[in-house]
Protein backbone atom coordinates (compact mmCIF):
# COMPACT_ATOMS: atom_id res chain seq x y z
CA UNK A 1 0.00 0.00 0.00
CA UNK A 2 1.68 3.07 -1.19
CA UNK A 3 1.16 6.16 1.69
CA UNK A 4 4.04 8.79 0.25
CA UNK A 5 6.90 9.61 -1.68
CA UNK A 6 9.43 11.05 0.61
CA UNK A 7 10.54 14.44 -1.49
CA UNK A 8 13.05 14.90 1.03
CA UNK A 9 15.27 11.93 0.31
CA UNK A 10 13.22 10.72 -2.94
CA UNK A 11 12.23 6.99 -1.39
CA UNK A 12 8.48 4.97 -1.08
CA UNK A 13 7.29 5.48 1.92
CA UNK A 14 4.46 2.57 3.10
CA UNK A 15 2.74 1.26 6.42
CA UNK A 16 4.92 -1.90 6.13
CA UNK A 17 8.14 0.46 6.54
CA UNK A 18 7.31 2.65 8.99
CA UNK A 19 5.98 -0.13 11.01
CA UNK A 20 9.15 -2.37 10.37
CA UNK A 21 11.01 0.44 12.05
CA UNK A 22 9.30 0.77 14.82
CA UNK A 23 6.07 2.90 14.22
CA UNK A 24 2.66 2.59 14.85
CA UNK A 25 0.81 4.20 11.99
CA UNK A 26 -2.77 5.53 12.31
CA UNK A 27 -4.88 7.62 10.15
CA UNK A 28 -4.60 11.12 12.50
CA UNK A 29 -0.29 10.56 12.06
CA UNK A 30 -1.01 9.75 8.34
CA UNK A 31 -2.89 13.24 8.33
CA UNK A 32 -0.44 14.95 10.34
CA UNK A 33 2.87 14.14 8.49
CA UNK A 34 0.95 14.26 5.36
CA UNK A 35 1.48 11.01 4.40
CA UNK A 36 -1.68 10.33 2.56
CA UNK A 37 -0.98 12.68 -0.86
CA UNK A 38 -2.32 10.17 -3.14
CA UNK A 39 -5.66 9.61 -1.48
CA UNK A 40 -7.46 9.71 1.47
CA UNK A 41 -9.55 6.73 2.65
CA UNK A 42 -12.26 8.76 3.87
CA UNK A 43 -12.83 10.78 0.83
CA UNK A 44 -14.86 9.98 -2.27
CA UNK A 45 -12.75 8.01 -4.94
CA UNK A 46 -13.60 10.80 -7.42
CA UNK A 47 -11.85 13.34 -4.62
CA UNK A 48 -8.46 11.37 -4.55
CA UNK A 49 -8.62 11.28 -8.51
CA UNK A 50 -8.84 14.85 -8.43
CA UNK A 51 -6.38 15.48 -6.29
CA UNK A 52 -4.34 12.62 -7.63
CA UNK A 53 -4.37 14.47 -10.93
CA UNK A 54 -3.75 17.83 -9.51
CA UNK A 55 -0.35 16.52 -7.71
CA UNK A 56 0.97 15.08 -11.87
CA UNK A 57 0.02 18.63 -13.07
CA UNK A 58 2.19 20.61 -10.72
CA UNK A 59 5.34 20.41 -12.62
CA UNK A 60 6.26 22.79 -15.76
CA UNK A 61 8.17 21.74 -18.86
CA UNK A 62 12.12 21.96 -18.91
CA UNK A 63 11.77 24.57 -15.50
CA UNK A 64 15.31 25.55 -15.62
CA UNK A 65 17.60 24.40 -12.50
CA UNK A 66 19.38 27.86 -12.00
CA UNK A 67 18.51 31.43 -12.68
CA UNK A 68 20.50 34.42 -12.40
CA UNK A 69 19.98 35.91 -9.60
CA UNK A 70 17.76 33.70 -8.07
CA UNK A 71 18.16 30.41 -5.89
CA UNK A 72 16.17 28.19 -7.97
CA UNK A 73 16.38 24.82 -5.47
CA UNK A 74 15.71 26.67 -2.31
CA UNK A 75 12.22 28.78 -4.09
CA UNK A 76 11.13 25.63 -5.47
CA UNK A 77 11.57 23.82 -1.92
CA UNK A 78 9.55 26.82 -0.13
CA UNK A 79 6.28 25.61 -2.60
CA UNK A 80 6.78 21.72 -2.05
CA UNK A 81 8.32 21.53 -5.91
CA UNK A 82 4.87 22.96 -7.63
CA UNK A 83 6.74 24.48 -10.35
CA UNK A 84 3.82 25.89 -11.68
CA UNK A 85 2.86 28.06 -8.55
CA UNK A 86 6.62 29.02 -9.08
CA UNK A 87 6.24 30.13 -11.85
CA UNK A 88 3.08 31.88 -11.19
CA UNK A 89 4.71 33.36 -7.90
CA UNK A 90 7.96 35.18 -10.14
CA UNK A 91 5.55 36.41 -12.90
CA UNK A 92 3.34 37.97 -10.05
CA UNK A 93 6.31 39.25 -8.38
CA UNK A 94 7.72 41.22 -12.12
CA UNK A 95 4.58 42.69 -12.19
CA UNK A 96 4.54 43.98 -8.80
CA UNK A 97 8.29 44.75 -9.04
CA UNK A 98 7.66 47.20 -12.08
CA UNK A 99 4.76 49.26 -10.00
CA UNK A 100 6.48 49.78 -6.87
CA UNK A 101 9.61 51.30 -9.07
CA UNK A 102 6.92 53.64 -9.86
CA UNK A 103 5.36 54.02 -6.37
CA UNK A 104 8.91 54.50 -4.96
CA UNK A 105 9.96 57.30 -6.71
CA UNK A 106 6.65 58.96 -6.20
CA UNK A 107 7.30 58.23 -2.66
CA UNK A 108 10.99 59.87 -2.86
CA UNK A 109 9.78 62.80 -4.52
CA UNK A 110 7.36 62.80 -2.04
CA UNK A 111 9.74 62.79 0.87
CA UNK A 112 7.91 60.00 2.11
CA UNK A 113 10.20 58.12 4.45
CA UNK A 114 7.34 56.04 6.00
CA UNK A 115 5.75 55.02 2.66
CA UNK A 116 9.67 54.02 0.88
CA UNK A 117 10.29 52.08 3.92
CA UNK A 118 7.07 50.45 3.74
CA UNK A 119 7.45 49.36 -0.01
CA UNK A 120 11.27 48.12 0.22
CA UNK A 121 9.87 46.10 2.93
CA UNK A 122 6.99 44.53 0.76
CA UNK A 123 9.54 44.24 -2.33
CA UNK A 124 12.35 42.94 0.48
CA UNK A 125 9.64 40.17 1.75
CA UNK A 126 8.21 39.07 -1.56
CA UNK A 127 11.75 38.62 -2.85
CA UNK A 128 12.98 36.82 -0.30
CA UNK A 129 10.53 34.55 -0.10
CA UNK A 130 10.64 33.67 -3.95
CA UNK A 131 14.55 33.75 -3.44
CA UNK A 132 15.60 36.45 -5.33
CA UNK A 133 18.63 37.09 -3.62
CA UNK A 134 19.99 40.10 -5.45
CA UNK A 135 16.67 41.92 -5.16
CA UNK A 136 16.16 41.22 -1.43
CA UNK A 137 19.64 42.86 -0.65
CA UNK A 138 18.87 46.08 -2.37
CA UNK A 139 15.43 46.53 -0.78
CA UNK A 140 17.41 45.81 2.57
CA UNK A 141 19.76 48.36 1.92
CA UNK A 142 16.63 51.15 0.69
CA UNK A 143 14.54 49.97 3.74
CA UNK A 144 17.48 50.52 6.33
CA UNK A 145 18.03 53.94 4.61
CA UNK A 146 14.20 55.03 4.86
CA UNK A 147 14.35 53.75 8.67
CA UNK A 148 17.24 55.92 9.21
CA UNK A 149 15.19 59.02 8.09
CA UNK A 150 17.23 60.88 5.20
CA UNK A 151 14.89 60.52 1.90
CA UNK A 152 16.80 63.32 0.00
CA UNK A 153 19.97 60.84 -0.54
CA UNK A 154 17.76 57.40 -1.18
CA UNK A 155 17.45 58.07 -5.22
CA UNK A 156 21.11 58.16 -5.54
CA UNK A 157 22.72 55.84 -3.05
CA UNK A 158 19.68 53.17 -2.72
CA UNK A 159 16.85 53.72 -5.31
CA UNK A 160 18.68 52.95 -8.32
CA UNK A 161 20.12 49.66 -6.98
CA UNK A 162 17.04 48.23 -6.30
CA UNK A 163 15.49 49.34 -9.98
CA UNK A 164 18.76 48.21 -11.74
CA UNK A 165 17.71 44.47 -10.03
CA UNK A 166 14.46 44.54 -10.60
CA UNK A 167 14.82 45.25 -14.13
CA UNK A 168 17.72 42.30 -14.28
CA UNK A 169 14.74 40.29 -12.25
CA UNK A 170 11.98 41.09 -14.90
CA UNK A 171 14.01 40.36 -17.88
CA UNK A 172 14.84 37.37 -16.57
CA UNK A 173 11.22 36.11 -15.60
CA UNK A 174 10.28 37.39 -19.59
CA UNK A 175 12.61 34.97 -20.99
CA UNK A 176 10.15 31.98 -18.82
CA UNK A 177 7.15 33.05 -21.11
CA UNK A 178 7.20 29.59 -22.98
CA UNK A 179 6.89 27.79 -20.04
Amino acid sequence: MLLAKDNAIGRVVTHETLENIGFSVGMSFARRYNLLPYGDPMLPLEYNCIKQQAIMECSVTEFPSSLPGIDVPSALARVAGNQKLYLKLLRRMATDGASAKGKLSAAIMENDAEQVRHIAHSIKGSASNLSIMEVAAAAEKLEQAARDGDVSMLAATHLAPLESALDAFIDVVSTLEDL
